[in-house]
């Protein structure tokens, strides 16, 4: 393999000109910097990543750490955003998926500082307040889809509140007063704030909140589809039932979608439905399609890691970032 000194030697330079070549340092004449990089590609030099980590200190690495969001389709959108951020950086994300194991998370962490990852993201599949989180020797850290209880720790996290007060308000502008929810799983922070979100919709338009209106569709870890099903049979087995459901998520959507299917109720003319998450695989296969609000795993992936190569620098103070979910109007709304 060519060295250093092959290359200063080709290019009738100093090895210390390679180097500052190779690091990227603005001083170096255009002239030169175009000549050594010739000789580079010609030569196939590779620089060797622990030299390059002692000169300049820096892992070109970030850790990103999960519960379960590694093994989770639908929101793996959360290593895509980041990948997305990091390699404009030309940094790798080292990423330990931890199956939610406290002892995995905590050498995750310890091994994230022996390699002297430049930051970490923690990120969480389903939203949620931590209590601890491991000593990471003053690395920056930002939290994904999950907070700290005493906000101690920056973090990235979806607008649930705003979404579903959208989602509510998108119903009532549409003529509908008695508007069903089927939500997440209970006690959960989804699921209380987009609660208080479709409550507060309903109450700024002087319309009563009704508990039998509002049910859980997703009770755990996996959707269980006879949970959802249930839900929407019992919503519209009420004496006066809803002209509008709201779901807490698009599987939940698909099926109120059958429910009302064999109840005989066509969508939106008889019920209206908007779901939440839009995972395109579920609302671009459902007849007609399905409005939902937008659950922005991209682009919170990479402002964590935006958050992690540019603001920690200007301001190191915690902070909550909240991001929008929009809205993404289709035909069963």
């Amino acid at each position: 393999m060519p060295t250093i000194k092959d290359v200063a030697r080709v290019a009738d330079v100093s090895f210390k000109t390679v180097s500052r070549v190779i690091n990227n340092d603005k001083q170096v004449k255009p002239q030169t910097r175009e000549r050594v990089q010739e000789v580079i590609r010609e030569l196939g030099y590779r620089p060797k990543h622990a030299a390059q980590m002692m000169r300049t200190q820096r892992s070109q690495s970030i850790g990103f750490i999960t519960d379960q969001v590694a093994s989770t389709p639908y929101a793996v959108g959360f290593i895509k955003g980041a990948q997305d951020r990091a390699w404009m950086e030309e940094k790798i994300l080292l990423i330990v998926n931890t199956e939610g194991e406290t002892a995995v998370q905590q050498r995750a962490v310890e091994l994230m500082v022996a390699r002297q990852v430049e930051g970490i993201v923690y990120a969480t599949m389903y939203r949620q307040a931590l209590d601890t989180f491991p000593d990471t020797a003053g690395l920056p850290v930002v939290l994904l889809n999950c907070s700290m209880k005493d906000d101690s720790l920056s973090a990235v996290l979806p607008d649930d509140y705003g979404a579903a007060r959208q989602a509510t308000e998108l119903c009532l502008q549409k003529g509908h007063t008695r508007i069903g929810y089927i939500n997440l799983l209970d006690k959960t922070v989804a699921a209380e704030e987009r609660l208080a979100g479709y409550r507060d919709a309903l109450e700024q338009h002087g319309i009563a909140f009704q508990p039998e209106l509002v049910h859980i569709g997703y009770l755990t870890l996996m959707f269980k589809k006879s949970v959802a099903v249930e839900a929407a049979t019992a919503l519209m087995s009420l004496a006066q039932p809803p002209t509008a459901i709201f779901c807490g998520n698009d599987h939940i959507a698909m099926a109120v979608y059958e429910t009302l299917k064999d109840l005989g109720k066509k969508i939106p003319h008889d019920v209206a439905i908007i779901g939440f998450d839009d995972e395109q695989l579920v609302t671009l296969n459902l007849t007609p399609t399905l409005s939902s609000m937008d659950f922005p795993f991209f682009t919170m992936g990479r402002r964590a890691i935006h958050y992690l190569l540019e603001d920690w620098k200007q301001d190191p103070t915690p902070q909550q970032i909240i991001m929008p979910c929009p809205y993404i109007e289709r035909n069963s709304l």
